[in-house]
Parts: C-alpha cells; structure tokens; sequence
C-alpha cells in the first residue's frame, strides 16, 4: 500500500511536507529515500525542513545533492544561513545564485535585508539595494520598508531617509 502512495509524487510530497512541518524530520528523510521520482519540491521540502530546525549541515547536503537547485532553494538556503546568524554566507550564497542566472525574488530580498538589518553590514547591503532597483522592487512597499529599516538599524539614517 506504502508503494503506491510514494509512486505519486504529489501524495509523496505532501507526505514530506508533513512530516517537516512537523518537525519529524527523521521520518520525512526515511520517507524521502522511499520515494522513486523525486522532484525539485521533494528536494525542497527536505531543505527546508533541515534549515528550519538549523541543521543546515544536512539542508547543504540535500542543495548540493540537487540536480538543479531553483530560486526556491536557494532562498530556502540564503534565509537558512541568515536566521542562523550566518549573514556573510548568506549573502555568498546571494551572490552565488545570481552567477547561475537565476533572478532573485521578493522572497529572497526581504530575507537579506532582514538577515543584514541584523549585523548592519552597510556595505554589502548597498550592493543588494542596487540588486532590487536592477530587479524592479523598490516600487513594493515591503521592500522599500525592510530597506529603511536595514539602513536605520546600520546607523545610516541619511540613506534611511
């Protein structure tokens, strides 16, 4: 019976997705072994399972494992690495997505500009303000906020302003 649902990819993910929800992350691995045609959500689901229990050790093990990691995971990996206080990772890792071609999404920028809010790393976070012009964001109140906020809580104020 177990076969047959792990045969359809979409129960099977559901499944994941369930267990790390859960945070039955154990299970969800056993599970993620079981399944033959695993897709980028399968993948996904186990990544970011592990980044939000911080076992970013085993959510890089699963994004290097990938055949083609998407925006998706690489948010999932850059948001990982930022809320556990790895900013400088997380922006590596930014940088490192944008050399592949793949576009950042609001997502992705919210979630650096909080991550370096956090440490005030002026100088990167600059570079990542000129990335949301070149992506056409700074219309989104969201985006214009999380960047008054970043530049504030770096003691930029002028730049806040």
């Amino acid at each position: 019976m177990e076969r047959e649902f792990l045969s359809d990819v979409v129960v099977a993910n559901a499944l994941l997705e369930m267990y790390a929800k859960c945070r039955s992350i154990h299970k969800a691995h056993e599970l993620f072994g079981k399944i033959s045609q695993r897709d980028v959500v399968s993948w996904n689901t186990m990544i970011i399972g592990y980044a939000q229990i911080s076992a970013l050790d085993k959510a890089i093990i699963f994004f290097e494992e990938m055949a083609q990691p998407n925006v998706i995971s690489w948010n999932v990996m850059v948001v990982g690495y930022a809320q556990c206080g790895f900013v400088v990772k997380a922006l590596e890792t930014f940088k490192k997505m944008q050399s592949t071609g793949l576009k950042p999404n609001f997502a992705m920028f919210v979630s650096i500009l909080l991550g370096n809010a956090i440490v005030g790393a002026l100088e990167w976070d600059m570079g990542i303000h000129q990335s949301i012009v070149k992506c056409g964001y700074m219309s989104d109140f969201t985006i214009a906020s999380s960047l008054v906020d970043m530049y504030a809580k770096c003691g930029s104020i002028r730049k806040a302003c």
